[in-house]
């Protein structure tokens, strides 16, 4: 996918998603966009997806995103973090990804809950 806003972008409650081999490259370019959000997804699989040289972050959980995994994924070159959690995303589990030579971290979290929240990170994670 290669769009000039976001690249994958599922919003406002879904559930069961499940992503194999996507690839989402060169968003945004023009301004801020993520090559994956996950906005308010729950109970969803992201396995073997690449993100690269987007215009924000490679991959982006917000919203309250619950019992998301995200297996053999990997992230690079994008201008923000590789992987963020953030905005209240929970019971993430991250496993077997490569985050390498983006601009900001390689696994960013932000502004999660402390009650009834884990992350999970299985490796090998390759940061």
């Amino acid at each position: 996918m290669n769009c000039t806003g976001y690249g994958f972008d599922p919003h406002e409650r879904t559930t069961r998603l499940y992503m194999l081999g996507c690839i989402s490259h060169n968003n945004g370019t023009d301004g801020a966009h993520d090559g994956f959000t996950l906005d308010a997804c729950y109970d969803s699989q992201i396995i073997g997806c690449v993100s690269y040289s987007n215009g924000r972050h490679g991959f982006n959980l917000v919203t309250a995103s619950n019992s998301v995994q995200l297996i053999g994924c990997e992230s690079y070159s994008n201008s923000g973090a590789g992987i963020v959690l953030q905005n209240g995303s929970k019971n993430t589990i991250i496993t077997s990804c490569k985050v390498r030579n983006n601009t900001l971290e390689g696994i960013l979290i932000n502004g999660l809950h402390n009650r009834g929240s884990k992350i999970i990170l299985l490796v090998p994670a390759i940061l």
